[in-house]
């Protein structure tokens, strides 16, 4: 399963790099910068397919879960210079992006070299290595950049007063949720999942890069959370309502048990539409 899933995604990402690159760009100024983040995603997606099947192993002491700790940083990144230039700013530095480089190369280095070197730091019991050191430095990087994104996110939201752009910076949240939860996921050891969220979030990327107009997310929360309240109201109502029934029909008319359930059921398709269309009025207000 992870196999299938690491080579899968890998296949879509390269699907969503030929599909921006492809893309005009009088239409999508930034399609080609989003293109190459995709094509490494790709190869990233690549690499695990070769490790879950044995084809490639990591030389010398480095292990996945070293790889996993670049990657949560790098993409972290990766969607903060993605965001920047969403919002008509220009992308990253060139001299971040080089000591973000710097730091994976010397993560992959010690992990591979393993030097015997220990570094103590201030309320710790016990030294640690300076590969250790360096993924926490990773983390450091993750939570940096993420927070910046959030913050570059609602920023703009509050300086737009265009409904359609604030929309689509609705829509851009939403693949930074995922692939907040995607780090996280592959921080506890869960990088299948974490693969799933990250192919959502790089879906919901390129749809909101190559499209400019899309339904109004605020509205479809508002009509899904109608139906989760009216869905809940109708369990409610069936089982209280159902007792009852159950009881007259069995225990006062002597009638088998379904008929209660066959009448509550007709109940419900009737009432099920008005109720509906009555909660959304008031959640829509």
């Amino acid at each position: 399963m992870s196999l299938i899933i690491a080579l899968s995604t890998a296949f879509f990402y390269l699907l969503f790099a030929i599909l921006l690159w492809r893309k005009p760009k009088e239409e999508a100024p930034t399609a080609f910068a989003f293109g190459v983040f995709m094509f490494m995603f790709f190869l990233w997606g690549l690499l695990q397919g070769m490790l879950y099947a044995n084809w490639f192993t990591l030389p010398g002491g480095l292990e996945f879960v070293h790889a996993s700790f670049f990657w949560g940083g790098f993409i972290s990144v990766a969607y903060l210079d993605m965001t920047r230039r969403f919002n008509q700013h220009t992308g990253i530095n060139p001299l971040v992006w080089g000591l973000i480089l710097v730091l994976v190369g010397a993560q992959v280095f010690l992990g591979i070299s393993q030097p015997p070197f220990n570094v103590m730091l201030p309320l710790m019991t016990a030294p640690l290595k300076l590969s250790q050191v360096l993924m926490g430095v990773s983390v450091g990087v993750w939570a940096v950049a993420t927070v910046t994104t959030v913050n570059l996110i609602v920023k703009n939201y509050r300086l737009k007063n265009n409904p359609l752009h604030r929309n689509r910076l609705s829509y851009w949240a939403i693949s930074m949720i995922f692939v907040t939860l995607g780090v996280v996921l592959y921080g506890i050891n869960l990088p299948v999942i974490g693969n799933i969220f990250f192919w959502i979030a790089a879906f919901n990327t390129v749809y909101v890069v190559t499209t400019h107009r899309h339904p109004d997310i605020r509205l479809g929360i508002l009509h899904a959370l109608s139906y989760l309240m009216t869905t809940v109201l109708v369990v409610v109502i069936y089982t209280l309502v159902y007792m009852t029934a159950q009881f007259i029909f069995q225990q006062k008319l002597g009638t088998s048990p379904l008929t209660a359930g066959v009448v509550m059921a007709l109940v419900l398709a009737v009432i099920f539409r008005p109720l509906f269309e009555q909660i959304r009025k008031n959640i829509e207000l």
